[in-house]
């Protein structure tokens, strides 16, 4: 049996008994209202946990200002990745590593224009219409594309996509 189901039981039953003793609050006696709050915050604790919102280890994955990798928080190596990416990104400034010096430089806004076989005073609407027709003709999955020109393309969109 899976651990996130025994802690979804317990906090059910718990929940339960809480509910139980606040109905027995209004009846009986004042006394159970204080009883039902310790069983309320455990029931709120073992939900939280269950769901994956509660993260125990957050304080003590704080190493000298840095987070460690695999601190418990499901977001974070996400967080992380996006976070390289974007500054591979900054860092190789539109250019792709590793290619021909042909294919590193950016298109002027004519050959972008060209290259999506638009009119250079076409509306950001067409731009992206025509690019995404470009894609589906380029891309290196269908039997007529080829990986160069579908870089090419999207060098090109991103051309046009910054002004």
């Amino acid at each position: 049996m899976h651990r996130e189901t025994i802690v979804v039981g317990l906090a059910a039953v718990m929940g339960g008994m809480t509910a139980f003793m606040l109905v027995v609050g209004v009846v009986v006696s004042p006394f159970f209202f204080l009883l039902s709050v310790p069983f309320g915050g455990a029931t709120y604790v073992m939900w939280q946990h269950a769901t994956g919102r509660l993260v125990f280890d957050r304080a003590r994955t704080r190493t000298a200002g840095r987070v460690r990798s695999g601190s418990g928080n499901p977001g974070f190596d996400r967080e992380r990745r996006a976070e390289r990416n974007r500054k591979r990104a900054r860092q190789s400034n539109g250019t792709t590593a590793g290619v021909g010096v042909s294919e590193t430089t950016r298109p002027s806004k004519r050959e972008a224009f060209r290259t999506l076989e638009i009119e250079p005073n076409a509306s950001p609407d067409t731009i992206r219409r025509a690019y995404r027709r470009r894609v589906k003709e380029s891309h290196p999955d269908t039997d007529t594309g080829s990986r160069e020109e579908f870089k090419r393309v999207n060098r090109a969109y991103e051309r046009l996509r910054e002004e």
